[in-house]
């Protein structure tokens, strides 16, 4: 039996998203004769084992004494688990598979766990089973091997390789005995010890007999002697004779094969001379051939040399061909060129003599971008004086209006002073009367001050509106200029296209 790849997936300390696969099969050990599982304790290399079991005999070694089932090799905090080996045994590969299910994908665990198992022969395609009880029974009739013989001939449980390590004395001794199965050879030794014993007592008896009924005399003996001496003799003749005889039939054999293979080659050599006299003609051309192998590829290669110079020769005809056909053209358009390049010196001509005008353009498009810039700059500066000459007559409109409010009151309070003369708190609010007063004479000072900035800023719209109306003339000016000019450079462009 030989194990050739180990897959495992959520088995006790390995657990993984994907399944962990070992493919001894692997380029990897190819050339390796020796493997050792190696690493830190519960890294998971007992487990690597269990799987093996698992898979085969549906058991784990560590459980042995234990209530432990398989449910228990499930991963921590995983729903599922499954164990797959493939495995050869006399020219047959079989795949042996264990799958467990102790929860649905939301993790609400199964009151049963779900188990499946299966036995392929992948050599013949064929399941063995498909049942637990039935995939053991097909395993052992497989590698002829029950579940504690592969642990004691194939994988040996680490547990009972540490008991036989720190065992001592005739310990060591009954525990290599539980290991290897040596009590099963001790017994099978034992018994044919005793089988000796008692065939050795039935031979004793034998020769005890035979002596008891030795009752011949010297000269039967004798004559007996004679008898077995001249049978020898004649025995011995007839061997030689039969010897002879068989030598003869040999021969004769031997003979009649070598007749029938020559009427074989005979017939062989007259189908060949029928089959050479009918393809005389085809084994000439072959023996010319076998002449003219050794110059093969120089007759290849002349022949592919043949080959490109009649196609360079009909490609050079087609060319002429072409060439003559396109003459017309070229002289055209050599013609075409020569007035083409006349026609562009012409334009080149024209273009030195405009080129001053397209600086002049150029300047006065210039000018005018500056001219723009200038403008709208003026109108919005123009904008923010006429707000602000609306904000500050809208200020006026408000002083004039309390100011008249003002006067009336003052006009009223007078009045109401020279008819209530009498009054005693006259004099009181004589000064509060005063004081208003000359607040009103201040707001109407500052009012006047307003006045005066709103003409001035009134002068400076009108300068700038003046200016402005001459910087649209000028600008109007200058696009009929550019207009003038854009129409020219228009004719040139059409006359040089």
């Amino acid at each position: 039996m030989k194990i050739l790849k180990i897959e495992l997936q959520n088995i006790n300390s390995l657990k993984s998203d994907t399944p962990i696969v070992i493919d001894f099969e692997n380029e990897q050990f190819n050339d390796v004769g020796l493997y050792a599982i190696t690493g830190s304790t519960g890294a998971g290399k007992t487990t690597i084992l269990d799987a093996i079991t698992i898979a085969l005999y549906h058991n784990v070694p560590r459980f042995n004494g234990t209530k432990g089932t398989l449910v228990d090799v499930v991963s921590h905090n995983a729903i599922d688990a499954f164990s797959r080996v493939t495995f050869e045994n006399n020219n047959f590969i079989y795949e042996a598979f264990w799958g467990i299910r102790i929860a649905d994908k939301s993790g609400k665990k199964y009151k049963n766990a779900k188990e499946e198992v299966s036995l392929k022969n992948l050599t013949t395609d064929v399941i063995l089973a498909t049942q637990k009880r039935n995939l053991i029974i097909e395993v052992n009739k497989v590698t002829q091997l029950d579940y504690n013989q592969f642990l004691r001939s194939v994988l040996l449980a680490q547990g009972d390789f540490a008991s036989f390590l720190s065992a001592k004395g005739p310990d060591k001794g009954k525990l290599l005995e539980q290991i290897t199965g040596e009590q099963i050879y001790k017994k099978i030794g034992q018994g044919i010890l005793d089988r000796k014993s008692k065939e050795d007592s039935k031979l004793k008896e034998i020769q005890a007999k035979i002596n008891s009924d030795d009752v011949l005399t010297e000269e039967g003996k004798t004559e007996l002697t004679q008898k077995d001496v001249a049978l020898t003799a004649d025995i011995i003749n007839i061997e030689k004779e039969i010897t002879a005889v068989t030598a003869i039939v040999n021969w004769y054999l031997t003979y009649q094969k070598i007749i029938e293979e020559s009427e074989k080659l005979d017939q062989g050599s007259r189908g060949i001379a029928i089959f050479i006299e009918k393809h005389k003609a085809e084994l000439d051309l072959l023996a010319l051939n076998e002449k003219a192998e050794p110059f093969k590829e120089l007759i290849q290669g002349f022949k592919r040399n043949e080959k490109r110079t009649l196609e360079k020769a009909d490609q050079l005809k087609i060319i002429a061909t072409q060439l003559t056909a396109l003459t017309p053209q070229i002289e055209r358009l050599s013609e075409l060129s020569k007035k083409q390049t006349v026609e562009v010196e012409n334009a080149d001509k024209e273009f030195a003599v405009w080129l001053p005008k397209f600086d002049l353009i150029t300047r006065l498009d210039g000018q005018l971008k500056n001219e723009a810039e200038n403008n709208q700059k003026s109108i919005v500066k123009l904008t923010t004086v006429s707000l602000q000459l609306e904000a500050l007559q809208k200020e006026k409109n408000s002083v004039d209006s309390n100011l008249r409010k003002t006067e009336a009151t003052i006009k009223t309070d007078e009045a109401f002073v020279s008819q209530n003369k009498f009054l005693t708190n006259v004099e009181s609010e004589f000064s509060n009367w005063t004081t208003r007063l000359t607040t009103l004479k201040a707001n109407k000072e500052t009012l006047n001050e307003n006045v005066a900035f709103v003409t001035q800023k009134n002068k400076e719209v009108a300068n700038t509106s003046l200016f402005l109306k001459e910087k649209n003339e000028l600008l109007l000016k200058e696009n009929t200029a550019i207009e003038k000019i854009e129409k020219e450079i228009t004719l040139v462009t059409a006359q040089l296209s």
